[in-house]
């Protein structure tokens, strides 16, 4: 089934995506980060979005599930590096602003021995401009 998404939702994805992107310690694909690769890969594994308003604003909340994997050295820079830039608040959504976000660690557990994967939940907030 295929969600059905706003251009905002659509718009944080693409923004998101883009910062991962530009890592470059990121893997292009889970089927490029092999256990030799030395690079971790991030999938999305849940994304969910509600209308906000104040009394002046209206935006709203996401919430994105992702899975960070690889050497465990890497994930935990990639996952420090991702962290800060969403802090700075510069990713490009058109019409709107990222107000708001929160990057946490969910869970984690070593499938091998070097290697971990990472569950990160981010939740954000966008204000119409």
């Amino acid at each position: 089934m295929r969600m059905n998404l706003r251009d905002v939702h659509s718009g944080l994805l693409r923004a998101v995506r883009a910062l991962v992107a530009d890592d470059p310690l990121l893997a292009d694909s889970p089927l490029s980060a092999q256990a030799d690769s030395g690079k971790p890969y991030l999938v999305l594994e849940d994304f969910d979005s509600e209308p906000w308003a104040s009394l002046t604003f209206s935006g709203m909340r996401h919430h994105l599930l992702f899975r960070l994997e690889g050497p465990e050295d890497a994930v935990e820079s990639v996952r420090g590096r991702l962290a800060g830039r969403l802090r700075e608040g510069d990713l490009k959504i058109a019409g709107h602003f990222l107000a708001d976000s929160e990057l946490t660690q969910v869970s984690g557990a070593y499938r091998e021995v070097g290697r971990i994967s990472l569950c990160l939940r981010l939740r954000a907030l966008t204000i119409e401009e």
